[in-house]
């Protein structure tokens, strides 16, 4: 629905401000809540930022690819790209799970 897609892009916001710390002090655990709830509306570019932040954890290979595979089929271009460079970039964080990300 309308609320719902509105909902999504206000959460999504949200978690963008609080992930660089606009007007408010940073909080990755608050932004990634935030995306979460987002996320949970089929918001593509919230499941995109979920990905990027399992990325960036040891072993979170899985988890991004999960998300960026969602974030894809909700339209995300960035998703994808994002998944490509998990698969080719041996430096990228994730790298130690590129099976996971296919």
């Amino acid at each position: 629905s309308a609320a719902d897609r509105d909902a999504g892009d206000a959460l999504f916001a949200l978690g963008l401000v609080y992930e660089v710390g606009y007007g408010v002090p940073p909080d990755a655990e608050r932004a990634e809540e935030l995306f979460a709830a987002a996320a949970a509306r089929q918001h593509a570019d919230a499941c995109n930022a979920m990905g990027e932040l399992a990325s960036r954890r040891p072993g979170g290979g899985r988890a991004a690819a999960t998300a960026y595979l969602t974030a894809e089929s909700l339209g995300s271009v960035e998703a994808t790209v994002n998944r490509g460079l998990a698969l080719c970039d041996p430096r990228r964080p994730g790298a130690e799970d590129r099976k996971s990300v296919v």
